[in-house]
Order: C-alpha cells, then sequence, then structure tokens
C-alpha cells in the first residue's frame, strides 16, 4: 500500500511526463504495482520535451528504492505491470530476493539515520539546557580538613 513517500514519488516521475500512467498510486493505500522490465523505455515516450533523461532516470530509482515499492516487489506472487498497470510477467526469484534483501537495506539506513538524529537532538537540548544560566550561587563542595 502506497504511503506519503511513494505517492510523492510518483508525483515527482509523473511531473516529468506528459499524462499520469495508471500504473502509479495517486492516493494513500493504493496498490503499489512492481513495474515490468523496460518501463523507462515505455515512459520515455511519455515524457515531457523539455526533460532529459538523467531526470527522469533519476525520478524513476526514486520511485523504485521506495520501501513500499522494495516491499511490494519482494513479495511472494508478486506480478510486474505495464504503464496501464496490467500484469504483464511474474517477478523473477532473482529480484524478488534482489528487492526484499534491499528493502532490509535501506530500512535499517533509515533507522540510522533516526537515531541519529534523535542523539543530536537530545544532544542539543541538553546543551541548551545546561547553558541557561543557574539562579544558585556556586558554592565550593569540597570539605575542607577538620
Amino acid at each position: 500500500m502506497a504511503t506519503r513517500y511513494e505517492v510523492a514519488r510518483a508525483a515527482e516521475l509523473c511531473a516529468l511526463l506528459r499524462e499520469w500512467p495508471p500504473v502509479f498510486p495517486t492516493e494513500i493505500g493504493a496498490p503499489i504495482q512492481p513495474l515490468a522490465l523496460g518501463i523507462h523505455d515505455a515512459l520515455k515516450i511519455l515524457t515531457r520535451p523539455e526533460i532529459d533523461d538523467a531526470q527522469l532516470k533519476q525520478a524513476l530509482r526514486g520511485y523504485c528504492l521506495g520501501l513500499g515499492y522494495l516491499l511490494a516487489q519482494g513479495r511472494s506472487g508478486a506480478w510486474r505491470h505495464d504503464l496501464a498497470g496490467n500484469p504483464v510477467e511474474p517477478v523473477s526469484e532473482e529480484h524478488r530476493r534482489t528487492a526484499w534483501t534491499r528493502f532490509k537495506t535501506v530500512k535499517a539506513h533509515r533507522e540510522r539515520i533516526r537515531v541519529t538524529r534523535r542523539v543530536a537532538q537530545a544532544a542539543q537540548a541538553f546543551s541548551t539546557a545546561s547553558s541557561v544560566d543557574d539562579p544558585r550561587p556556586e558554592t565550593d563542595v569540597r570539605r575542607s580538613p577538620a
């Protein structure tokens, strides 16, 4: 099922095209369909004239590396779809395994980024809190010999 991320990546990709192909999700919760092999060539035909191939490839890559897309491609029994959304062939076992491996890798990478951000935010909050002037007078807590 498409999340906000997949819908946004699909919108970025389809903004480069003259029309929005039905295979791409248009709303959160819509099914994500693995794309047919060679879909790039079919997309080039729909690309707006001012868009170069590098932009199309980058947008397609961004969509295909989304967790939802990788999960859809990695599912057992998944089928690839043409631009109209019609199933054209099953996802090969090799591609299914590769998608599942990438899914786990991307998910772990994103989790590391989240943890790093949380640690940085906590350190910033601690630094800000400890730099606030303490209204108590400083005292020497060392005991003097009796």
